[in-house]
C-alpha cells in the first residue's frame, strides 16, 4: 500500500490479509515513564518490563498513588495512565525507567526502549518525565522501530528540561530538530488539575493519547475538548500563532474548554492526527468481514468475481457514508506462483482528510486461519 497525501511526502508499507475474519489488529497507548525515586515493587523481576494494564486501580497498585495524602502529585505515571483511560482507551501498556541516582536500581532509558522496539501491539508511544534531549533519543528509536515494520506515533511534552521552562523558541527549534510526521509536540510548560495541583504537560499528552484510541480513524483531535484540567491560558494569540507555524500543537483555553489547538495544520499533526486509529486497520478488519464467505473456496472464475464484486460494495458502502469520494482500479487476480492466493488491489480518496490510498491485498482462500500483518503509514 502507498499512501501520499502530502506534495512530495509519500509513506510506504504493505498489508497482507489471510483469512481470518474476526482479527483485530492492536493499536494501543505505551507509557515510557522515568522514575526518579525508588519504587516500592522496584525489585519486583517484571516491574521494568513493559506491562499491560486495563484500570486505573491495578496501575495505581502496582506503580503507586496518583497523589500524596496532603493533595501534592505522587506518580505521574499512575496519573498518567488516569488520563489514558478518561481520554477512552481500555488498555494501557507501561514500560518504566529510572532517572534516580541510587546504584543497581531500574533500568536505563536505553535499555526501556530496547525492550518495546520491536513490541507487537504498541501504536503510540508518550513519554513521560523527559527532558528535550531525551525525547530526541525517544524519536531515533521510534524511527527505528518504523524502518523494521513496526508503526510507531507518539505524543511528547517536554516534563523536565533541568528545571528550566521551554520558551516558544526552544519549542520552535525542538519541532524543527525532530523533524518528523510521526510525532505530535506539544509546547505547553505545565498543565494543571482542577484543585490547582501543577503537573507535567505530559498529562495532556496522555488524555490525547487515549482521545485518539476512541474516536474513528477518520476523526481528527484539532478542537477536540482535553477535559479534567484547569483553563490553560499559558500563551498569547501571537505565541500560539509562532509555535502553529513551526509545527507544535498545543493545549489551550478556547471558547470555554481547554482544546487541542490546530494539530492538523502541524508538521507533524497532519499525519498523526488522522492516522492514530489507522487506515489500515479499518481496511484490514473490515474487509475481511466481506471476504469471509470466500474462505475455503477454490479460486474459480465465479469466486474472483464474488471477490470483487465483494470489494466494490465495500467501497460503495464508504463512499455512501462519505468516508471516500471516489474508487477505481479494482483488481482481483489469481496468484500465478501460489495458486491458491488471490491478489485484490483498489484506489480510493478518503475526505477527511484527503488522501490517495493505493490497496494491494493478498487473499489466501485455501485457509481458514491464519496472520495478519499490516506495516501501512510507515
Amino acid at each position: 500500500m502507498t499512501i501520499s497525501n502530502l506534495p512530495g511526502v509519500t509513506i510506504n508499507g504493505n498489508a497482507q490479509i489471510s483469512g481470518n475474519p474476526n482479527y483485530t489488529t492492536p493499536s494501543t497507548v505505551c507509557l515510557l515513564a522515568g522514575i526518579d525515586s525508588d519504587p516500592t515493587n522496584g525489585t519486583d523481576t517484571n516491574f521494568w518490563k513493559p506491562l499491560a494494564w486495563y484500570s486505573n486501580y491495578a496501575v495505581s497498585s502496582y506503580y503507586g498513588s496518583q497523589f500524596n495524602s496532603n493533595g501534592s502529585l505522587n506518580s505521574a505515571l499512575s496519573l498518567g495512565a488516569f488520563y489514558v483511560f478518561q481520554g477512552g482507551a481500555n488498555t494501557v501498556i507501561i514500560q518504566p525507567f529510572y532517572t534516580g541516582s541510587s546504584e543497581n536500581t531500574g533500568i536505563t532509558l536505553e535499555t526501556a526502549l530496547s525492550q518495546i522496539q520491536e513490541k507487537e501491539g504498541i501504536n503510540l508511544i508518550v513519554p513521560i518525565g523527559l527532558t528535550s534531549a531525551q525525547l530526541s533519543t525517544v524519536a531515533s528509536s521510534m524511527a527505528q522501530s518504523n524502518s523494521s515494520g513496526y508503526k510507531r506515533r507518539g505524543i511528547f511534552a517536554v516534563d523536565n528540561n533541568s528545571g528550566t521552562d521551554m520558551s516558544v523558541s526552544d519549542y520552535s527549534s525542538l519541532a524543527q530538530s525532530l523533524n518528523t510526521y510521526e510525532i505530535m509536540l506539544l509546547g505547553n510548560t505545565q498543565a494543571m488539575s482542577l484543585s490547582g495541583v501543577t503537573l507535567p504537560p505530559s498529562m495532556y499528552a496522555c488524555e490525547l493519547a487515549g482521545m485518539s484510541e476512541f474516536y474513528g480513524f477518520n476523526t481528527t483531535l484539532t478542537n477536540k475538548t482535553v477535559a479534567g484540567f484547569a483553563n490553560d491560558n499559558t500563551y498569547t494569540n501571537s505565541e500560539l500563532s509562532t509555535l502553529i507555524g513551526a509545527g507544535v500543537a498545543c493545549v489551550s483555553f478556547h471558547g470555554g474548554a481547554n482544546v487541542l489547538i490546530e494539530a492538523i495544520t502541524t508538521l507533524q499533526g497532519k499525519q498523526l492526527d488522522f492516522s492514530f486509529a489507522g487506515v489500515d486497520n479499518f481496511i484490514s478488519e473490515s474487509l475481511m468481514t466481506y471476504y469471509s464467505g470466500y474462505i475455503g473456496k477454490s479460486n474459480t472464475t465465479s469466486v474472483l468475481l464474488g471477490i470483487k464484486g465483494a470489494t466494490q460494495s465495500f467501497l460503495a458502502t464508504q463512499k455512501r457514508n462519505n468516508l471516500i469520494s471516489s474508487f477505481s482500479d479494482i483488481s482481483v487476480t489469481q496468484d500465478q506462483a501460489i495458486p491458491t492466493q488471490v491478489d485484490v488491489s483498489f484506489t480510493c480518496t478518503w475526505l477527511a482528510p484527503i488522501y490517495n490510498v493505493t490497496v494491494n491485498y493478498t487473499f489466501n482462500s485455501s485457509t481458514t486461519t491464519s496472520t495478519t500483518q499490516s506495516n501501512i503509514l510507515q
